[in-house]
């Protein structure tokens, strides 16, 4: 599971580089919905991105629950 979490993550970041938001939000949820702290982080920041600040809040308070103190 773990490797599939840091490929999505990986490939997520690559999208987000590109400026291809609603790409990269794809990654990043899939790599949340694994349970992953740095995914529910990223999923928000490509929400903001997209400037759908409701739902980027809601991924960073998952992240943080999930102990990410980045978020």
């Amino acid at each position: 599971m773990a490797d599939d979490v840091d490929a999505l993550i990986e490939l997520g970041c690559d999208l987000y580089d590109e400026r291809r938001f609603a790409e990269a939000e794809k990654c990043f949820h899939l790599a949340s919905d694994l349970g992953s702290p740095e995914g529910a982080f990223d999923l928000g920041n490509a929400l903001s991105a997209q400037a759908r600040w409701t739902d980027a809040v809601s991924a960073y308070q998952l992240a943080l629950e999930r102990g990410e103190s980045a978020a």
